[in-house]
């Protein structure tokens, strides 16, 4: 008995000597890792960048063959006959050579951005992780993002057989600079997690640590708590279309909140709001605070009087 008592304190022993070691490997193995991710997403990013360039080459060769289209329509309008004919001719030609161009220039517009936007997602939800007040303000710029992909998308599918260059080139410059203004919304998101202005961003921003709220108090508004997981139809219909859900499996339930507030008052405003028996859960550091009035008072704000 007391051999095995001594060889179990010995292998105790043992492991606490061995935990900084293998705790050190495992940090190190960790910053391999983010290096490496760092390094392909910024590779990929470039990528990304080069494709959108690719697609500026065509722009420019669109607007190129734009200008000679419009200068044909004026020919057509008050020239001779011959000049008319081969304006008509020549335009012709504009039109289904630049069916073809827009077509090809719109697809990489579309690749490249939308590489450029699973980027900055992925980076961008490692801020909001570390820093859940400033998460509103990126829900918004993905809901200005997928407006803006909307409203580009009903653009090319108005376009038919019969839409002529100046139109392609109306409706296109359009949808391009919908899609730009989508990015931008990202890129200033970006900008307003790592505090800087969006000329100042770095070509390779995956390098950019983010300053954690470490400590930090934040409320959310739980409005359901369920024996079995929810699905996503079900999940979207509960949520009400929110995108900022949290989700914890605590005493055989699994509960969901939304929203991000920093203020109690502000979550219990909006808890009314969503009504059907909805109340506020407060988190820090990523874990529940069981007492509400306790995360108040860790929080630094005033208890709630009572009715």
């Amino acid at each position: 008995m007391k051999t095995s008592a001594l060889l179990t304190l010995a292998l105790v022993a043992l492991m606490a000597l061995a935990q900084p070691a293998w705790a050190q490997a495992q940090a190190q193995r960790d910053a391999l890792i983010r290096a490496e991710l760092s390094d392909r997403q910024a590779t990929e990013l470039r990528n990304a960048e080069n494709i959108v360039a690719s697609a500026d080459l065509i722009a420019q060769q669109l607007a190129a063959m734009a200008l000679q289209y419009e200068q044909n329509l004026k020919t057509i309008e008050s020239g001779r006959g011959r000049e008319k004919r081969q304006a008509r001719r020549e335009n012709k030609q504009l039109d289904e050579q630049g069916a073809q161009k827009w077509e090809q220039c719109l697809r990489l517009y579309a690749q490249g951005y939308r590489a450029m936007t699973d980027l900055y997602k992925v980076r961008l939800e490692v801020f909001a992780e570390a820093m859940p007040t400033k998460r509103p303000e990126l829900i918004n710029a993905y809901s200005q993002l997928d407006r803006e992909f909307q409203s580009a998308n009903q653009r090319m599918a108005a376009w038919n057989s019969r839409t002529t260059l100046d139109r392609r080139q109306e409706g296109g410059k359009a949808a391009i600079g919908d899609m730009a203004e989508g990015i931008e919304a990202l890129r200033q998101s970006f900008c307003l997690f790592i505090n800087c202005k969006p000329d100042q961003i770095s070509n390779e921003p995956w390098t950019i640590e983010p300053v954690r709220d470490e400590g930090l108090v934040v409320f959310q508004v739980q409005v359901v708590a369920v024996r079995q997981p929810l699905s996503q139809d079900q999940l979207q219909g509960i949520t009400k279309g929110f995108l900022d859900v949290k989700y914890v499996f605590e005493d055989g339930l699994h509960k969901y909140s939304v929203g991000t507030f920093q203020f109690y008052d502000d979550a219990r405003a909006f808890s009314e709001q969503v009504g059907g028996g909805a109340f506020v859960v407060a988190f820090q550091n990523g874990q529940k605070i069981p007492d509400i009035l306790q995360a108040i008072q860790t929080a630094g704000q005033p208890l709630p009087q009572r009715p």
